[in-house]
């Protein structure tokens, strides 16, 4: 991380703090896509997830437990969650 345990720990007092940290800064960088339009669209918006989810494999992989951990982290994976599933839906039924 580059810094001291002891300017870490001054700033976060749990290791929860630090994760919540980590997935708020990749929650404010989440942008939903256009609801794809065509079937190349809908490739498209597959494509990039499937990028997503390997450049952020570590979130993936411990889904479950960090909304397990946190009851804020649970919130950000549902308002995802409600987000994609509005996407699919409209791409779906348009």
């Amino acid at each position: 991380m580059g810094i001291s345990k002891g300017n870490r720990t001054y700033h976060f007092k749990r290791k929860e703090d630090i994760i919540e940290a980590i997935i708020d800064d990749m929650s404010g960088r989440y942008r939903p896509p256009a609801v794809p339009q065509s079937l190349g669209e809908m490739n498209a918006l597959f494509r990039h997830l499937q990028t997503m989810i390997k450049d952020n494999a570590f979130y993936f992989w411990h889904h479950a437990q960090l909304a397990q951990l946190s009851p804020k982290i649970r919130e950000q994976q549902k308002k995802v969650y409600q987000t994609n599933t509005k996407l699919f839906r409209e791409a779906l039924v348009s």
